[in-house]
């Protein structure tokens, strides 16, 4: 078990490009969570923390832009809940349905899209072309 943890730390932080502190030889903990798990550096400050996902790792905080976190506090505030992470986890687990619907229905590609707009831009000007080759008023 040990070494197996050792191993994952060793190519989380090959990914990641190791830290100063991983080149030292520093020590890093892995915490098993529901759905992924985090890596942290032990006897330093946590700045570092990355939870671990299927697109990869990404940063543990979130930031939010003022007016979003001014409406998240309003939601925390009116939940009576104490700690941001239960508004989240609220948040989650009421929209999950509604999410998962959405995401059936829509499978969002930016390149379709672009292609579509393009697509219609081209049309455009086509029948243009031949409406100013062919006099149609």
């Amino acid at each position: 078990m040990e070494k197996t943890r050792r191993i994952r730390i060793q190519q989380f932080l090959h990914l990641t490009k190791a830290s100063r502190l991983a080149m030292r030889g520093g020590v890093e903990e892995i915490v098993e969570v529901q759905g992924g798990h985090i890596v942290r550096s032990i006897g330093c400050k946590d700045r570092h923390s990355k939870v671990c996902t299927a697109e990869g790792p990404r940063d543990q905080r979130v930031r939010l832009s003022t007016h979003i976190a001014i409406q998240f506090y309003n939601v925390q505030d009116r939940l009576g809940y104490d700690r941001p992470s239960k508004v989240v986890n609220w948040l989650i687990t009421n929209a999950e349905a509604t999410i998962d619907k959405f995401s059936k229905l829509l499978a969002w590609n930016p390149n379709t899209v672009n292609q579509n707009a393009q697509q219609e831009k081209d049309r455009q000007q086509m029948f243009w072309l031949l409406k100013n080759k062919y006099g149609g008023k």
